[in-house]
């Protein structure tokens, strides 16, 4: 099972890298969710959600930048950059894609 955990992070890691994607800027949170809900039309239902989706916009914009630290000391082999599902926990991912669902 962790071997899939792991298998899963990693997946969403690659999924996170598009060529489309956006580069990214440490000190930038506020800018990159304002252009992230322009790019990809993001409208929430309330301000709760809003501001939900952005603590995860957040976390995985932190996960991206330290990526890409570790992409310049040249300890990874790829870069990441924000996408469309830049908004969704590891969770929603897992179950938009149904690689939680499966039995090993």
């Amino acid at each position: 099972m962790k071997i899939l955990n792991i298998f899963l992070v990693m997946l969403f890691c690659l999924i996170l890298d598009t060529d489309d994607a956006s580069p990214i800027g440490a000190g930038q949170s506020d800018n990159l969710w304002q252009q992230f809900k322009s790019d990809y039309k993001r409208n929430y239902q309330d301000q709760n959600e809003e501001q939900r989706r952005y603590d995860i916009f957040r976390q995985n914009v932190n996960l991206i930048e330290k990526h890409n630290q570790e992409y310049a000391q040249g300890k990874t082999s790829f870069t990441m950059g924000i996408n469309d599902m830049a908004d969704w926990t590891k969770e929603e991912f897992q179950a938009r894609n149904r690689f939680g669902n499966r039995k090993t």
